[in-house]
C-alpha cells in the first residue's frame, strides 16, 4: 500500500509529545519525507509584486466588479491560463508607495495565505478604506499583529523555548538584520526548538543559492520573521525606518563577524 498525505508546510503538525510516553507521529525525513510546496512563492525568480498585485486585484474585483475598469487587457500565457492584471498603476490606489507593497509582501514570509490575511487584517483596521493610501506604518503594524496572534501565540511554555527566543529577538535587535546562522552541530534540544519556531513560522527559509558555498557545511541558515523586527522597533515604525535585510555573509567571513548572527 502506497499512503499519499497531502498537507501544507510549516502549518501542519505530524507528531506530537505525550506526557510519560514520549514523542508519537510522524518524523519527516525518517517515517516520511517531504515536497516543499511553497518553494514556487519563495523562488528568487519569481517577480513577488506582480504576482501579489494580480492576487489582491483578483480577489477585489470579485468583490467589486466596479473595479473592473483598471483590469488590462486579459492575455493566455504559455501554458494557456488566462491572467488577469491590472493597470501599472493600480497599487499606487490602494499603498502610499510600492515599498509599503513591498514590505507587505515580506511580512508575509512570500506566502499568498499569509499575505491575504495581513492584507485582509489591514484594510479591516483602516475600514476598508484607502483615502488616504495605507502608510508603512499601518503596514508594519499589521505585520506586528499577525506575528503576534498567529505565531508568537504558539510558543510553547518552556523555559528553554523562552530562553531560545529572547537570543533570536537580541540578534535581530544586535544586527538590525532578520539573518539567524544555527551550527549543524548543535545540541539536539536547540535544533527541535528551532524546528519548532519554523513550523510557526517565526523563522524562514533562505534560498540555498543565497546561502554561501563555504557556509552551508557548518550552518544552517534562516530569516527572522519580518514581524520579530518590529519587536524591539516598535517605537521606530514609522515611513522612514527600513526593513531589516539579509546581511549579506560569505564564506571568507572572519568567525567573529559570522559569530554575530549564530543562534547558541
Amino acid at each position: 500500500f502506497v499512503l499519499k498525505i497531502g498537507a501544507v508546510r510549516n502549518q501542519t503538525k505530524l507528531n506530537t509529545k505525550v506526557k510519560n510516553s514520549g514523542a508519537i507521529g510522524l518524523e519527516p525525513g525518517a517515517d516520511i519525507f517531504e515536497l516543499n510546496l511553497d518553494e514556487v512563492y519563495t523562488n528568487p525568480a519569481l517577480n513577488k509584486a506582480r504576482f501579489y498585485e494580480e492576487l489582491i486585484f483578483k480577489h477585489l474585483s470579485y468583490c467589486n466588479p466596479d473595479l473592473n475598469d483598471f483590469r488590462q487587457k486579459e492575455e493566455l500565457n504559455l501554458y494557456g491560463t488566462r491572467l488577469t492584471r491590472p493597470v501599472e498603476t493600480f497599487i499606487t490606489y490602494l499603498f502610499k508607495s510600492v515599498k509599503e507593497f513591498e514590505t507587505l509582501i515580506e511580512g508575509a514570509g512570500g506566502l499568498p495565505r499569509d499575505f491575504v490575511e495581513i492584507f485582509d487584517s489591514l484594510a479591516r483596521s483602516r475600514d476598508f478604506s484607502v483615502s488616504p493610501p495605507w502608510s508603512m506604518k499601518e503596514v508594519k503594524a499589521s505585520i506586528r499583529e499577525h506575528c503576534v496572534k498567529n505565531k508568537q501565540s504558539g510558543i510553547r511554555d518552556d523555559r528553554d523555548v523562552y530562553d531560545v527566543f529572547a537570543k533570536i529577538i537580541a540578534l535581530v535587535q544586535a544586527n538590525n538584520s532578520r539573518t539567524i546562522l544555527v551550527g549543524r552541530s548543535s545540541s539536539r534540544k536547540l535544533l527541535t526548538i528551532v524546528g519548532e519556531f519554523y513550523h510557526q513560522r517565526l523563522l524562514h527559509d533562505v534560498p540555498l543559492m543565497s546561502i554561501p558555498v563555504l557556509i552551508r557545511p557548518n550552518y544552517y541558515m534562516y530569516s527572522a520573521d519580518l514581524g520579530l523586527l518590529y519587536e524591539p522597533n516598535l517605537i521606530h515604525m514609522d515611513d522612514t525606518m527600513e526593513s531589516g535585510e539579509l546581511v549579506g555573509l560569505s564564506g571568507s567571513d572572519t568567525p567573529e563577524r559570522l559569530g554575530k548572527f549564530v543562534l547558541a
